[in-house]
């Protein structure tokens, strides 16, 4: 994996330090994502992230400490958060980031205080409007797009992780795809232990229907919603046994349905627990940086159903 062109940004040297800016990061998928790929750029041989900037909750301080990272900056906002992420990517000094030093923005949005920096794009609504079309939710997408492309001079490389991610900048128009940086994310450390999913594959017995489960919160672009047009006919018929859902209750797309059980937020060991319990990985999401679940599905060897 390159992250940091040397020969780009005028650094030499066999170890490259870096500043990872993560206040941003918030959501459950990029939270996660970020757990990974921290603790992956500290045992980095060309790399040392030598200071982290996060937000007082998440616990992606504690993380980032125990993965090595010398000095760790908690920002603590007065302002609500959307007020206070317009303030921080407008600033042209923030405390503590050194210009000298490559930064890595975790969190969509490049900032203003620092030329050369590393942007990764987590989100796929960041040129479209897709569940955002009204209200709070699409002022802050015109927004977000206004930040983006008013700092983008800033960004020597946006780094994005699909195909799909990479397509929908160059149909934007919006940026220099040259820029445009398509890195996979890897799996994450747990998926190296539960090997023994890879020897379940073809044992499902069609007599007794499959167990799917959808690990994703309630957001619109996840499409829980589809579920509602569920009949009881493929549970009769044995074709699904049952469908688990991580979210609410009281969301639940189909309570008259009683084979569609809805858990909440897991833990990562309960969400390791639920793969091995399942038949397949259900992932209805219409739009998707990553979707984090089918990288764990494909890494332990789990059947995914999926849109095209």
């Amino acid at each position: 994996m390159v992250l940091v062109d040397k020969s780009n940004i005028g650094m030499t040297g066999s170890v490259t330090r870096v500043q990872i800016h993560m206040t941003n990061v918030s959501g459950l998928g990029a939270t996660k994502l970020v757990t990974s790929l921290v603790p992956a750029l500290a045992r980095c041989g060309d790399l040392s992230p030598v200071t982290a900037f996060v937000g007082a909750d998440g616990g992606l301080a504690d993380m980032c400490a125990r993965s090595g990272i010398r000095h760790v900056q908690v920002m603590r906002r007065v302002l609500p958060n959307s007020a206070s992420r317009l303030v921080e990517c407008l600033k042209p000094r923030l405390r503590g980031i050194n210009r000298q030093i490559p930064l890595l923005v975790l969190g969509d949005l490049p900032l203003a205080c620092h030329p050369g920096q590393i942007v990764l794009l987590h989100n796929p609504h960041i040129f479209s409007s897709e569940g955002t079309s009204v209200g709070f939710g699409r002022v802050r997408s015109v927004v977000s797009q206004w930040i983006f492309l008013r700092n983008l001079a800033n960004a020597a490389r946006i780094v994005v992780q699909t195909s799909a991610m990479e397509r929908a900048l160059e149909v934007s128009g919006k940026l220099d795809m040259a820029r445009v940086v398509r890195i996979a994310n890897a799996p994450p450390e747990w998926a190296r232990y539960v090997p023994e999913r890879r020897a379940q594959i073809g044992r499902v017995d069609p007599r007794r229907g499959i167990k799917l489960v959808y690990p994703a919160a309630g957001y619109p672009h996840k499409n829980h919603c589809l579920l509602s047009r569920l009949d009881s006919a493929i549970h009769e018929n044995s074709i699904v046994r049952e469908i688990v859902l991580t979210i609410e209750q009281d969301a639940n797309p189909c309570p008259h349905l009683p084979w569609v059980s809805c858990v909440g937020l897991l833990s990562q060991e309960q969400m390791v627990e639920m793969y091995s319990g399942a038949d397949a990985l259900l992932f209805l999401s219409r739009s998707e940086s990553l979707g984090l679940p089918l990288i764990e599905a494909i890494a332990i060897g789990l059947p995914i159903v999926c849109p095209d």
